[in-house]
């Protein structure tokens, strides 16, 4: 495929990653003026650093008619990998969805839970962008008991104190059988199941409720009747909420960089963000809470927005910690007016956010985003769904990331890419600091040219601070 070999300046290297709308092009510096490196960019490259992945998770059990909540996790939960995905099964034992993930991650593990509390474990390999999983009947501990294994009973006071009776299950040839505990120590259980077997899981069935001594079944607990039981259920008492999807996971944030200036390496916008968009009982978008985390090194006269993929008249509002001026346009819900599709504007000039300009302090701010009919998630896209900003309070001028388009408020003339096909924004997995002033060295990037020159293929986390990976620690 037709390469362009192109002379790209320090800023570039981590800034320069994305589809620029809002650049003139006379006005890009590509001359030697600091240390830069030549670098091959394939015209149909994007600078992606994540994928999209097709969910499909059914059972084999065909007589089931209990639901089963499904939870992805980035590596093994049990060594404190995170959950990037959730929800639960229909009444067919069916899940289908999608999920971003990093480009480097090649498996995942998917945990199963049961309605009697239940769950198993399992690592499954990420095969043509895809998660394809039968789910299995789980042994049940009766079932374990007609095996005449020993196994330790205990009593459960309350729901509160709800504790698992923790078992290992090995998998040979589809059959199932229960280790003895008398038998392995932990560590060795640990050490001979991680990243090969299937872990199982079992609860006592009934809880003693302490006041009454009477016996409740956790099966029938459904407070909020949304069809899922307590027990799965992130919101247990609110029916129109089941499921959070923190993106990129719980309380760790993704990076989005934007350069609208190539010229100046001081003139980079950093945001970090976590979103989290809470699914029903049927897997549909219901409400999206979002969290900004402002650490530019120059953010002013910057402003901020998203576009979601789907009708203004599908959001009921938006609140948070807004900062406009009068130029930004809004309605009684916080829309953005004039669009064709739902755009928020977060705020119109990053500097009335901070004290002083060119701080290092973190500004962090909060969004709620309420919709009137729950969207499927293959509808209203992924996180951050179409992010851009706007510079010197000229709404017209935007950079969005590549393959983005512009909003309908954009000029008619603005560019979607450089005539180097070159971006002007990049969204990093994980959470990514740059580094300061010169030290923005590509050379202190071991992999980045390699990963760029690939098209992707070669050292897909170039990003991250791995032994090797940079050259230098100042960031």
């Amino acid at each position: 495929m037709k390469t362009k070999s192109i002379i790209i300046i320090v800023f570039l290297i981590l800034n320069g990653m994305s589809s620029c709308s809002s650049v003139d092009e006379k006005n890009i510096n590509t001359s030697d003026e600091v240390n830069n490196i030549s670098i091959n960019v394939n015209k149909d490259f994007f600078f992606e650093t994540t994928q999209i992945v097709k969910i499909n998770i059914f059972s084999t059990d065909f007589n089931s008619v209990e639901k089963s909540k499904i939870e992805i996790y980035s590596s093994d939960p049990e060594k404190g990998g995170s959950c990037v995905k959730k929800g639960i099964t229909n009444n067919e034992q069916i899940y289908y969805s999608e999920v971003k993930l990093p480009s480097y991650l090649t498996s995942v593990f998917i945990k199963v839970t049961n309605s009697d509390n239940s769950y198993s474990i399992e690592k499954v390999n990420i095969v043509n962008s895809g998660i394809n999983y039968s789910i299995e009947q789980t042994p049940t501990i009766s079932n374990a008991l007609e095996d005449k294994k020993e196994i330790a009973t205990t009593k459960k006071d309350s729901l509160k104190t709800n504790k698992f009776l923790k078992y290992l299950f090995e998998t040979d040839d589809n059959f199932a059988k229960i280790v003895n505990k008398n038998n392995k120590t932990k560590k060795n259980i640990a050490s001979n199941t991680v990243n090969s077997k299937k872990r199982i899981y079992l609860p006592t069935l009934l809880t003693s409720n302490s006041a009454t001594n009477n016996k409740i079944d956790i099966k029938a607990i459904d407070v909020d009747s949304d069809g899922v039981i307590n027990v799965l259920d992130d919101f247990p008492a609110d029916k129109n909420l089941a499921f959070n999807n923190y993106y990129p996971s719980k309380d760790n944030f993704s990076t989005l960089i934007f350069g609208n200036i190539w010229n100046n390496l001081d003139d980079d916008f950093i945001i970090d963000y976590n979103i989290n968009p809470i699914c029903n009982s049927e897997n549909k978008v219901a409400k999206i809470n979002i969290t900004l985390k402002l650490k530019s090194a120059n953010y002013l006269n910057k402003g901020f927005g998203i576009e979601l993929d789907i009708d203004p008249n599908l959001i009921a509002k938006v609140s948070g910690d807004f900062s406009l001026k009068n130029n930004i346009i809004t309605d009684e819900k916080n829309l953005e007016s004039n669009q064709t599709k739902a755009v928020i504007i977060f705020f119109s000039d990053a500097s009335n956010l901070f004290t002083e300009k060119n701080t290092s302090k973190t500004t962090e701010l909060k969004y709620s985003i309420e919709l009137i009919k729950p969207v499927d998630i293959r509808e209203i896209g992924q996180a951050p769904y179409n992010p851009f900003v706007f510079i010197n309070n000229d709404r017209k001028k935007e950079t969005h990331l590549s393959n983005h388009p512009n909003t309908d408020l954009a000029s008619s003339n603005n560019k979607i890419s450089t005539n180097n096909n070159y971006p002007l924004a990049l969204n990093i997995y994980n959470s990514y600091n740059l580094p300061i002033g010169e030290q923005k060295s590509g050379k202190r990037l071991n992999q980045f040219t390699k990963w760029v020159e690939s098209g992707g293929n070669a050292f897909p986390d170039w990003y991250q601070d791995k032994n090797g990976y940079r050259k230098n620690n100042i960031y």
